[in-house]
């Protein structure tokens, strides 16, 4: 088993927080020069809902939740390229105050993409 450590000194491109629009394409050259072997996403409630308040991040697992709902992840040596599922409502989530899942309203959240090589 192969273990790697990561040190502070570690290049990493993160997207930072973006608008989350329906059906949108969304083109960033990560400056890395290799291919990413590690991709993290994340959601940032800006307005709260379903038991989120602003300013709260989750990880975001899995990329496509069925139903025209989640984000498509390519990676090559100089781009990320995400394209977000064209349901009015990109994402579901299970609630954080009861456990039902619930579609989020696009724009209560923002999504970020972080890549590492």
């Amino acid at each position: 088993m192969r273990t790697q450590i990561r040190t502070a000194q570690q290049k990493i491109y993160s997207s930072g927080y973006q608008a989350i629009v329906s059906g949108a394409p969304l083109i960033w050259a990560h400056g890395l020069g290799v291919r990413p072997n590690i991709v993290q996403c994340w959601l940032k409630c800006v307005t709260d809902e379903n038991g989120f308040i602003a300013g709260q991040i989750t990880p975001l697992v899995g990329a496509s939740l069925g139903n025209n709902q989640g984000v498509s992840l390519i990676v090559d040596e100089i781009n990320l390229i995400v394209r977000y599922g064209s349901k009015p409502q990109v994402f579901t989530i299970v609630n954080a105050s009861n456990g039902n899942t619930a579609d989020l309203t696009n724009s209560h959240w923002n999504f970020m993409a972080e890549v590492y090589p």
